[in-house]
């Protein structure tokens, strides 16, 4: 077990993904027992070249014998490469640089609404990426229709039988209803909270897998399904109005997102 030696990765204390990942380079002895330190006690004037800015955006990896700083996904690799040397050969390859750097980037660019931070004052906060922003509320909007399109074969005898392209429709349309409502209230918090009201969606969907996937095995019939499908949407609009209080919206903006939803079903009903 090989472990990098003289090195010191700088990571958001207020993210809890940044926060686990770094702790685990550190208990699984990746990293020294001093190897992580957070940005906001982290004292910039022990590494003059280390940029403020960029360690927002990509996580820094100080070597701290020579003060060149790396960052991003050539700091996770330099890390991992320390134990498994096949992560740099596979890195090596132009492809495997460009998708991992973009996937970095999915992540970092929007791990503020992925996971809220709770206290306000946060000093590590990620540049602000249109691009990054729409491609998330896209991805969690194509991926819970997807799997609302195939959890809405299970409620056939209740809900009437839905297609692809509608489920696509109503997700992208509770995406334009909420905005609408936000240029009422609060129209420079939209883009902040669509992305958060997709994370709502996004776990939504995951949470929908397990007993999809469950009631399939075992032949669960519909109440089954139909009590499991009102447990994911109570937990969703728990975690929707917890995130509207941390973004300080008005309350009345989880109750938009209700009524969207009894609209459409009044439609499709």
């Amino acid at each position: 077990m090989k472990t990098l030696q003289g090195h010191t990765i700088i990571y958001d204390d207020a993210c809890p993904l940044c926060d686990a990942y770094t702790s685990a380079f550190v208990k699984s002895k990746m990293l020294e027992e001093n190897g992580r330190k957070a940005f906001s006690s982290y004292n910039f004037s022990e590494c003059p070249q280390l940029d403020k800015t960029r360690a927002c955006n990509e996580i820094a990896l100080v070597d701290n014998r020579t003060g060149q700083v790396t960052y991003g996904v050539h700091s996770l690799v330099k890390v991992l490469s320390s134990r498994f040397p096949f992560v740099a050969l596979i890195m090596r390859a132009s492809i495997s640089q460009w998708l991992a750097t973009k996937l970095y980037r999915f992540i970092s660019y929007n791990r503020k609404v992925i996971i809220p931070p709770i206290n306000k004052n946060q000093c590590c906060t990620p540049s602000f990426d249109l691009s990054y922003r729409v491609i998330y509320i896209l991805f969690a909007c194509i991926v819970s229709a997807v799997v609302l399109h195939q959890y809405s074969s299970t409620l056939a005898e209740i809900i009437p039988p839905t297609t692809l392209t509608r489920e696509l429709l109503i997700c992208s349309g509770q995406v334009l209803f909420q905005a609408i409502y936000l240029t009422i209230i609060s129209r420079d918090k939209i883009i902040t909270y669509l992305g958060n009201m997709m994370t709502v969606s996004l776990a939504g969907a995951f949470l929908l897998m397990p007993p999809m996937l469950i009631g399939a095995t075992v032949g669960a019939g519909i109440y089954y399904f139909a009590i499991s499908f009102l447990l994911v949407v109570l937990i969703m609009f728990s975690d929707h109005t917890r995130r509207v209080k941390l973004l300080g919206l008005h309350w009345s903006v989880s109750l938009s997102w209700i009524l969207y939803r009894l609209i459409v079903l009044a439609i499709i009903l």
